[in-house]
């Protein structure tokens, strides 16, 4: 599924990675907060209902980002996948979450499924949906009206 038939209003744009700059996860925002890096390591944090970032040099953020977003998203799938692929009786052979610039997911010939790690910025059902229409294809891998109708079931 592609990532740039998406709605980018609220979700996508250009980020400064400054304080109180907003942030999405699973579809909701939450300020960012920078403090002094002192002699720590650069580093990414979610509490409190806000992103915590400890840098000296908050432009370089975005590689912290990506590395928390892949995480929380693989957590986030884990607890999604396994009711999915029993529900559509279908077992992935494998599943990874990575950056991606345009699908949201994947499906392989041989059963793999790639997830893209912005899904995690989406509203959860948004995030199921992209589940269910890449198990879909582990039965039919196309896009015809026999797959729309797995999708739709």
């Amino acid at each position: 599924m592609r990532a740039d038939k998406a709605p980018k209003s609220k979700y996508y744009r250009e980020r400064t990675y400054k304080n109180g700059e907003f942030f999405y996860f699973l579809g909701k925002a939450y300020p960012l907060i920078i403090e002094p890096q002192g002699g720590q390591p650069p580093s990414l944090q979610f509490s409190e209902g806000c992103f915590k970032l400890t840098s000296n040099e908050p432009s370089g953020a975005f590689p912290l980002f990506l590395a928390w977003y892949t995480r929380e998203t693989s957590l986030f799938l884990r607890g999604l996948l396994p009711d999915w692929a029993r529900r559509l009786s279908v077992r992935p052979r494998s599943v990874r979450v990575r950056f991606a610039t345009s699908r949201w997911g994947s499906c392989g010939i041989r059963g793999d499924l790639s997830f893209n790690s912005r899904l995690g910025v989406l509203d959860s059902e948004l995030i199921e949906y992209v589940v269910v229409h890449e198990l879909c294809h582990l039965k039919q891998m196309n896009h015809s009206a026999s797959f729309w109708a797995e999708v739709a079931s």
